[in-house]
């Protein structure tokens, strides 16, 4: 498991993951990248991170390529059918970056 330090020289992707990362530390959310081999229900995809505040903890994706991108695409029908399953488990939650959607709506912070 790798700690993410956001603003903090975060290791990300793109600019999108920037974009949510940066937001998340200035709420100061508690959010990690995992391995996708430590979580064998995550059948080897790599979610983009897992906040770990909320409960059950949610898995994020941040989807931003163009919609002419086909193999993209193939593999994001797969994560959102395949995160979106794993419910009670874990909350699965994504951005559509590409569409311009609002990506400040993340899951509530559960206070413990």
């Amino acid at each position: 498991m790798r700690t993410i330090f956001l603003q903090g020289g975060a290791p990300v992707e793109s600019s999108f993951e920037r974009t949510l990362y940066n937001h998340l530390c200035e709420n100061e959310r508690a959010v990690v990248r995992h391995n996708a081999n430590e979580h064998p229900a995550w059948n080897k995809l790599h979610p983009d991170g897992l906040l770990l505040d909320t409960k059950p903890c949610t898995i994020l994706e941040v989807f931003g390529m163009s919609e002419n991108m086909e193999a993209y695409h193939i593999v994001r029908s797969i994560k959102v059918d395949h995160f979106s399953s794993l419910r009670p488990k874990y909350n699965f939650w994504y951005w559509d970056a590409f569409t311009k959607a609002d990506f400040k709506k993340v899951p509530i912070k559960h206070n413990h």
